[in-house]
């Protein structure tokens, strides 16, 4: 029925179902939660049962079926399966042996449709790939260990091997394997994207070392650096990537976003002036520019480009909130309050409430500015957090010509009002 599709569509779960598809392909433990409330059998209380290899001859499993034929059909469906670990296998046993009758027949049934279907789809996969049976149990055993370290009753006793770094690129004994560089660039490529990128700096940093210059080694080392936090090095790995492809609009981007967490807007005015040029329909980089020109104080240039942005996108509340706070700064209050009382008519934030509060303080309306820093407290729902933010605009305000004194004041009368 195209409306079931539809109903799982518009809930999300057919790209939540893809996900997870696409994790199960990629090797991901997408099993452990599942089984992790299922090991409180007397079976896991022994340590050397979580590395036991399945067997369906083992003694506590004798009792699982009465009768031979369902037990040959879930035990051939679990020996073949390379989707659930051997501890697993052993849970699931167990789990099955406390059903009703009635329901451990119907799940058995539906194991032995599909059995033969899992069946076949492993056959051609070992055809595709002649290593998968060994991979299946460097695998399983890898997720044996995993549930040993999380879930084994006594697991404090022993250090966590699954703490430890991910850091077999520096492993001497795997040198000959890891330092080629199609298998480095795969290790790397594998930490960054699972976002592990301390480990992805290091390795991208070993491929720089070690093969000739490449713009997308230095792209992602300097994104590796920018996601840890140390946002000059980024610069320096973007600068060093961009002798090697100056045209490239991803890096621009990001060299310019550098400069402006540095507070250099005029650095990064040189680079999303540069963008510009190649990409004059965007309004991203027109708003960018715009941030530039603000950030340094230019607050009519700022202006020019927040109002291109909206005169080709109208309903842009980006450019609303920018051209708001602009005219804000620059004293033009009839134009901030008309913008945000736009903004305060679409979705605003305890910020845009905040903001109009700090107009109508300027204009001299402090009634209307206190209800409207009211209706940002209540967004925020904390006053402390409130507090903080207004007093954050404390040097914007007294350049505006407010009395910061004032502040203490409407902070009681919000108080008493909220009483």
């Amino acid at each position: 029925n195209p409306e079931w599709q539809k109903i799982f569509d518009d809930a999300g779960l057919t790209d939540k179902l893809q996900e997870f598809s696409e994790m199960q392909l990629e090797g991901a433990d997408v099993f452990h939660s599942t089984f992790a409330n299922l090991k409180s059998y007397p079976f896991f209380h022994e340590m050397s049962n979580w590395f036991l290899p399945f067997d369906s001859r083992h003694s506590q499993l004798q009792s699982l079926f009465t009768n031979e034929t369902e037990g040959k059909a879930l035990i051939e469906t679990l020996i073949d399966s390379s989707l659930i670990c051997n501890s697993d296998k052993y849970s699931f046993c167990f789990s099955v042996m406390i059903m009703p009758d009635q329901y451990r027949k119907m799940m058995i049934a539906q194991l032995g449709a599909e059995g033969d279907e899992l069946k076949n789809l492993q056959e051609e996969e070992q055809a595709l790939q002649p290593y998968q049976k060994e991979e299946t149990i460097c695998k399983q055993y890898i997720q044996d260990l995993y549930r040993f370290f999380k879930l084994y009753p006594r697991r404090n006793e022993y250090a966590d091997i699954f703490d430890l770094p991910l850091n077999y690129h520096e492993i001497e004994a795997f040198h000959p394997i890891v330092m080629i560089p199609k298998n480095l660039r795969r290790i790397a490529l594998y930490y960054f994207e699972k976002n592990n990128f301390n480990e992805a700096l290091s390795t991208y940093t070993m491929l720089s070392q070690t093969t000739k210059p490449d713009s997308e080694v230095w792209q992602k080392i300097g994104y590796c650096r920018q996601m840890l936090g140390d946002i000059q090095q980024a610069i320096d790995a973007y600068l060093h990537a961009e002798l090697i492809d100056e045209s490239n609009t991803w890096l621009m981007r990001r060299i310019g976003q550098c400069y402006r967490i540095l507070k250099q807007p005029r650095l990064a005015l040189e680079y999303y002036r540069r963008l510009e040029q190649l990409l004059p329909d965007d309004l991203n980089v027109q708003l960018n520019i715009g941030h530039c020109y603000l950030e340094s104080k230019n607050y009519e240039e700022a202006l020019n480009y927040y109002f291109k942005v909206e005169l080709l996108d109208s309903s842009n509340r980006r450019a609303w909130r920018s051209i708001a706070w602009c005219a804000f700064l620059s004293r033009k209050f009839d134009i901030a309050q008309k913008y945000y009382a736009q903004i305060l008519e679409n979705k605003p934030n305890s910020h845009d409430f905040l903001n109009a509060g700090h107009v109508e303080l300027c204009l001299n309306n402090p009634k209307r500015a206190v209800e409207l820093y009211e209706r940002s407290l209540q967004s925020t729902g904390q006053f402390d957090v409130f507090r903080s933010m207004l007093y954050e605009d404390e040097d914007e305000l007294r350049e505006a010509g407010v009395d910061t004194q004032i502040l203490p004041i409407i902070l009681d009368k919000i108080i008493y009002d909220a009483q």
